[in-house]
């Protein structure tokens, strides 16, 4: 979901807010005492027309989405009614409420059957990772793709397996070394913040989750859930700055910031490369945390926009991409071999 960028976008915006504001409070029986509204069903036929008409089409002219994001507001919209709506004129809300319902289901049921489909082109998809000869990360969702097709719901969930896979299996593995790769975390302190970061979480969920699960247990359930999943992903971020270095073989560069964004760049696409230490606006830094905000060292634009991977599988294009490592000599030398 990105703001478009017209005059119409911002007050969109406000008015989809004030919109939402005004048919959440009309159903506060405080409100409606102190204004004497009472209500009928000519007022529940103007929230449904509000919220199942003319906030998607504020939605719309607010933000670029795409088919999928739309449906998700229809029925966020559905179900807003549903739970704003009294009970005594349910009988109108219903119908809408179902066919949303059914809608949703089926799309659902769409998108387990992707999934069941990967789970059946398991062995097409291994083949395809091992003859591509780059690191899982790199190559798992091209693989995915390539053999089913580019369904967010089927990036998302090989995200997740590779952060699972990463977190857990980390332990066991050597990072990747040879004579064209080149580190990125070693002069960071990403290994310590993470830790840190995982430390704090696990004291954070014994005390939070002691004192809640007396009172209330279902939430201190969900925050342990997070936890975990937060924990794992601190984990599959450690291991991932730990085993994967920029890597150059192949005619291609590797290069991974934890889960969060990879990109593979054939060397030949590459037009030129920049020395410098400046930081240009909307240029993709890559670069692992440090206590002080890290420095570019190049900056490497080009001739053709390249995909890059980001959270859940998302993807963008980008023309150029600044990077900070280890040993800049050694990236110097591994590019001018390769008469870039």
């Amino acid at each position: 979901m990105v703001l478009r960028q017209t005059r119409f976008s911002k007050p969109a915006c406000i008015l989809l807010f004030l919109l939402l504001l005004t048919n959440v409070l009309l159903y506060q029986p405080a409100v409606q005492r102190s204004l004497s509204i009472s209500l009928d069903p000519g007022v529940i036929a103007g929230s449904m027309l509000d919220l199942l008409i003319v906030m998607p089409l504020l939605v719309l002219a607010a933000f670029r989405l795409k088919k999928r994001y739309m449906v998700a507001v229809l029925f966020f919209g559905i179900l807003l009614v549903n739970l704003l709506v009294p009970s005594a004129y349910h009988a109108m809300v219903r119908p809408v409420f179902y066919t949303g319902l059914a809608v949703e289901g089926l799309l659902f049921i769409a998108e387990l059957s992707l999934l069941g489909l990967a789970i059946w082109k398991i062995p097409k998809i291994r083949r395809h990772i091992r003859e591509s000869e780059s690191p899982l990360l790199f190559s798992a969702v091209p693989a995915v793709t390539k053999n089913i097709n580019h369904a967010l719901i089927l990036r998302i969930f090989t995200h997740e397996f590779l952060m699972f896979y990463y977190a857990i299996t980390g332990f066991w593995k050597k990072p990747i070394e040879h004579a064209g790769t080149v580190t990125m975390h070693k002069k960071t302190s990403v290994i310590a913040i993470q830790l840190m970061l995982i430390h704090a979480i696990v004291l954070e969920t014994i005390g939070l989750h002691w004192w809640l699960h007396g009172k209330w247990p279902v939430i201190s359930i969900i925050l342990l859930i997070l936890n975990i999943y937060s924990i794992l992903l601190f984990l599959a971020e450690l291991q991932i700055a730990r085993l994967i270095p920029l890597e150059i073989k192949n005619g291609k560069l590797y290069v991974a910031q934890g889960i969060r964004q990879q990109m593979t760049v054939e060397l030949s696409n590459i037009e030129r490369v920049e020395w410098s230490d400046e930081i240009y606006p909307d240029t993709t830094l890559f670069a692992y945390q440090d206590f002080e905000q890290p420095l570019p060292q190049l900056t490497i634009y080009f001739k053709e926009p390249v995909e890059l991977t980001l959270f859940y599988g998302k993807t963008k294009p980008i023309n150029h991409a600044s990077f900070c490592v280890d040993e800049p000599e050694k990236l110097r030398r591994l590019l001018e071999q390769d008469n870039v």
